[in-house]
Formats: C-alpha cells, structure tokens, sequence
C-alpha cells in the first residue's frame, strides 16, 4: 500500500514533465513522418546516425560535433538556471537575460548541427545576410540588458564574440584554412558555454543569499 501511495505521488510530481516528454518524442517522430511523406526521404536516412549511413570514419566532423555539446551545454545551463531563479527570487532581469540565452544558443546549435546558413544560401538568401541579423540579435540584447551584463564576468562573452565574428570573417575571406576557421569557431563556443556557466551559478549564488538574509 505504501509503495502504491509512493508510487502515485511520484506521478503526481513528475506529470507534468512526462507529458512535456511525450509532446516532444510526438513533435519529432511527427516532423520525421511529415518529412518522409513530403520529401520522400527514407525513414534511416532521417533516424541513423549521419557517419553509420555515410560509412565515414567515426572521426569525420570531430571539431565540429565537440562544438555541437557545447552549444547545447549553454542551452541547458541556461533554462535550468532560469527555473531555478524562477523559484528562488520570482521573476527578474536575470530570468529574461537566460530565458533569451538559451533560445539564442538552441538557435545557433541547431543552426551548427543542421548547417541552416548554408541551405539559406542555396535558397536564394545571402548567409551574410544570416550572419547579420545573428549579429544584430545579440548587439541588440546586450545593450538592452547592458547593466546586467557589466555586472558578470563580461570578458568572457566578449571573447566569445570576438572569436565568432572571426570565424565568419575566416568563412567569407578565407574559406580554405578550415583549422583556422572552425578553431577559432570551437574556442569562441567554449567560452560561449563558460560565460553561462558563470553567470547562472552568480545569478542563483546572489539569489540564495537574498533569499536567506
């Protein structure tokens, strides 16, 4: 009786993150579906990993895949460290500034995996153009949340932008010297990762003590 009353109120807590769970397996299996009908793509071309069909080395695309956790660890950095304020301290700058984050980073991770720039490029738009209003998005959110910026460890972002932008200057000048390109990519989405990291852990450790004083 007691492992059925324990059992229950374990549903009861985590229900809603079993329907959020389901929503999502329903989401993806129904766009593969959807692609495989539209597109007349094979069902394994669009479940398999890319190196098993391709018969790659496991090692094709190494730099990039590392980049690829990274991008996601941000992500994830992000939305639990908005929940977690959430709870502590109520809504906030804070929340808004990693709410924002960690649909930016789930932008350009999912942009890194699936390589939207260059498909918009073979649909007629510029990846330039891409690039632009990628630049523009985040110049727009750091001055509109400047003063909470300058009270994080703000170097790290700035470092992780500078290396960005020079990876796209590398892909649009210079697009051959790919160690200098994706390396300068690679470093600038590890320190991408490290700025979140700091700051969801300042924003929570200033929150806690708040909430203690």
């Amino acid at each position: 009786m007691n492992l059925f009353f324990s059992i229950n109120q374990n549903f009861r807590k985590g229900k809603y993150y079993i329907i959020i769970g389901l929503a999502i397996i329903a989401l993806v299996l129904a766009a593969t579906e959807f692609i495989h009908q539209y597109r007349g793509i094979p069902y394994e071309d669009l479940t398999r990993d890319p190196n098993a069909i391709s018969l790659k080395p496991k090692y094709i695309g190494f730099v990039s895949q590392i980049g690829i956790f990274f991008w996601f660890g941000a992500v994830s950095i992000c939305l639990l460290g908005s929940m977690l304020l959430k709870r502590l301290a109520g809504d906030g700058m804070n929340i808004q500034y990693l709410r924002f984050f960690c649909f930016f980073s789930f932008v350009l991770g999912v942009d890194d995996v699936f390589m939207l720039h260059d498909e918009s490029a073979h649909r007629g738009v510029n990846e330039q153009v891409v690039y632009i209003i990628y630049m523009l998005s985040f110049g727009y959110f750091i001055l509109k949340f400047w003063k909470l910026v300058f009270k994080t460890n703000f170097n790290l972002i700035f470092i992780a932008g500078f290396l960005l932008a020079a990876s796209i200057f590398m892909d649009t000048f210079y697009s051959s010297d790919f160690i200098i390109e994706d390396g300068f990519k690679l470093s600038g989405i590890v320190f991408w990762f490290l700025y979140f990291l700091d700051t969801s852990i300042s924003f929570i450790t200033l929150a806690v003590k708040n909430r203690l004083s």
